[in-house]
């Protein structure tokens, strides 16, 4: 004879297991997609903190910075630098532009800013080069499209 009590028990247990096995699926589901976002974006920030920018030179007469890449992993590709003068975002276009945009490990480049901005007016205006002063900032573009903080600024001789 099949003890009924014991059946109904064994399949209590299963049941049991099955919804918290379902319930670790779901649980897990939206855990680790954000564990996964999370760790891409710290790997990206990881590789702006291994970068050294350095700002070699500013020539005020013709808008250009001298930006040198002192260190950073050869995987990490620069794709591209945000310049802010006095805290404000400028366009800027590498000097050479048959050179492209990469900043390599130990490369310089030279780049020219403009407009760019005259902090001294009130209200702020922009004119057309860097003037004696004026704090410039470089922050360095991943490929990937990180976009990592300021790590070079100085100010215009």
């Amino acid at each position: 004879m099949i003890n009924k009590k014991a059946q109904s028990e064994v399949i209590t247990t299963v049941l049991i297991i099955l919804l918290v096995l379902a319930a670790v699926i779901i649980v897990w589901q939206v855990v680790g997609g954000t564990v996964s976002k999370g760790a891409k974006q710290v790997e990206a920030k990881t590789a702006c903190l291994e970068l050294v920018l350095d700002i070699a030179k500013i020539n005020t007469a013709t808008n250009e910075i001298t930006v040198t890449r002192k260190t950073g992993s050869d995987n990490t590709v620069v794709s591209n630098l945000k310049f802010l003068v006095e805290g404000i975002s400028v366009d800027a276009s590498p000097k050479d532009s048959n050179k492209g945009t990469n900043l390599d490990v130990l490369d310089s480049k030279i780049w020219i800013v403009t407009p760019v901005p005259d902090s001294t007016a009130s209200p702020p205006t922009t004119d057309d080069g860097l003037t004696k002063g004026q704090k410039v900032e470089v922050a360095p573009t991943l490929a990937d499209g990180t976009q990592c903080d300021v790590l070079a600024s100085a100010n215009a001789p």
